[in-house]
């Protein structure tokens, strides 16, 4: 009966060669033609960069998470009591029309000529309500106008 226990020592006698017979059967890397999707290398990739980030990392990663969560939180709870009360909605407004009328572009295409590779520009017919031009630009390819509010 001693021949059939199987202990530590009858297994580092045996398993070597066990071993070495399962290695051998196995194909080589060079036989295997496998391709991963970019998919599974982007998380794997994802998951390295991840593992490989510090302690403090982490935490910091993690507390900025938070906080932009609450920013937006915060931010969409503003906007929506801005766009629900009409005089905070009224003056919201006010401020974009504001800053925009100050900034503002109109451009016109025209797209005969094309390739004449001169532009003929569409001049406008009148000066707006309120504006002068205060300068007038014309080249091959761009022709501008600026106006200024009479009021300042």
């Amino acid at each position: 009966m001693d021949k059939y226990i199987i202990n530590d020592d009858f297994l580092y006698k045996y398993m070597k060669g066990a071993e070495n017979i399962i290695l051998e059967s196995l194909p080589k890397e060079e036989e295997l033609s496998y391709k991963f999707s970019k998919r599974f290398k982007r998380k794997m990739n994802k998951l390295i960069r991840r593992e490989n980030r510090t302690p403090f990392m982490k935490s910091f990663i993690n507390h900025s998470k938070k906080v932009a969560v609450l920013f937006l939180i915060f931010a969409t709870i503003a906007f929506a009591t801005t766009m629900s009360v009409e005089a905070y909605r009224v003056k919201f407004f006010e401020v974009v029309i504001e800053v925009w009328e100050e900034f503002t572009s109109m451009i016109f295409k025209n797209n005969k000529n094309i390739n004449d590779r001169k532009l003929i520009p569409a001049v406008p017919e009148y000066t707006p309500k309120g504006f002068s031009i205060l300068e007038e630009n014309i080249n091959d390819y761009v022709y501008s106008i600026i106006y200024v509010d009479r009021l300042y």
